[in-house]
């Protein structure tokens, strides 16, 4: 077997990684200022960054989402990282950050003295029989953070049955529970279904179209005439099916390329048509680029996988398969 590219699922093993250091001490608080690491960033707004903001995709720090833009062109990936500039206030704001992301191995190597593959090499997966993988650098020799691990399917079902377990493995905690707990909270208020680099995934949703929500819209640019059409969709909708249901009654059969459409302005501003309201969650997952999947469902005792090599890839979407999880839900009682 040859490992394959885990894609943004590395982020979810990066968590680990930092699990690790917060179950040997290394690490007490995720509240640490990552100036503590990072000496440029001991002056104005960036000194209130903290390693819960890296790991909660809300540091405020400027981010261009596509990294062939401008991570991957860069020689170095921290340095890029720590001379961006501050969008927004520290805590203040949600949006997914691959460039904030390559900080963390570089805060596991000032901690530990190793890269982060050799840390988790010898601290986690040596314990779980993992040895069959590989970890991209940069040029200048700095471990990814957002994505990079090459693993085996197999192997990385295990991480997922190490989470599923409380960070037990044949008797040894491994990751302190405490940890994988603090892990899978909500990262931040507009984010419900962020965890700490895991995705939270709801059980029972309800939709909502407000006025607070249209007028957020019209702020963002959304044609008045398309708003207008939105009013009968205003109210509470019970699941997803009924509001897309609605949907297609209120804008007709060509619904899903009005939308998409219509709310450009808006989604380019991490703005969605309706305000989601989670009842509960059944369980959470690593998801990466090509359709790249680690899920975890805790009250099914289940772990599920999804990978596939770049050569085999055939999907033109970018969310890349983005019904796996429904499928497995689907195959459940």
């Amino acid at each position: 077997p040859v490992p394959i590219e885990a894609m943004s699922v590395t982020k979810s093993v990066v968590n680990l990684a930092i699990g690790r250091l917060f179950t040997e001490g290394l690490v007490s608080s995720l509240d640490q200022p990552v100036h503590a690491y990072f000496p440029e960033w001991r002056q104005g707004r960036k000194q209130d960054i903290t390693l819960r903001h890296l790991l909660a995709h809300t540091s405020g720090i400027q981010n261009v989402r596509n990294t062939n833009v401008e991570i991957y062109p860069s020689p170095d990936f921290v340095r890029l990282a720590l001379a961006a500039e501050l969008e927004h206030a520290p805590g203040e704001h949600f949006a997914y950050n691959n460039k904030t992301l390559n900080l963390i191995p570089a805060i596991v190597k000032q901690l530990t003295g190793q890269r982060i593959d050799d840390w988790l090499r010898e601290g986690l997966f040596a314990e779980m029989g993992i040895t069959h993988f590989t970890w991209s650098l940069d040029e200048a020799g700095n471990a990814h953070g957002m994505s990079g691990l090459q693993i085996l399917p197999a192997d990385l079902a295990k991480l997922g049955q190490l989470m599923l377990q409380g960070g037990q493995w044949e008797g040894r905690q491994l990751i302190s529970p405490e940890w994988i707990e603090q892990s899978l909270q909500a990262a931040h208020p507009s984010a419900p279904n962020s965890g700490l680099l895991w995705w939270r995934i709801a059980g029972r949703t309800r939709f909502h179209l407000d006025q607070a929500q249209i007028d957020a819209l019209s702020e963002a640019g959304v044609e008045p005439a398309f708003i207008a059409r939105l009013a009968p969709l205003m109210g509470v909708h019970e699941s997803q099916a009924d509001f897309t249901a609605r949907l297609a009654e209120v804008l007709g059969d060509d619904w899903s390329d009005t939308l998409r459409e219509s709310m450009a302005p808006a989604q380019s501003r991490g703005l969605s048509l309706s305000r989601r309201e989670f009842l509960d969650w059944k369980g959470y997952a690593g998801r990466g680029y090509l359709g790249q999947y680690l899920v975890v469902y805790p009250d099914r005792d289940l772990v599920a996988v999804r990978m596939i090599t770049a050569d085999r890839h055939r999907y033109e979407d970018g969310r890349n398969f983005p019904a796996f999880e429904a499928m497995v839900d689907a195959l459940l009682p």
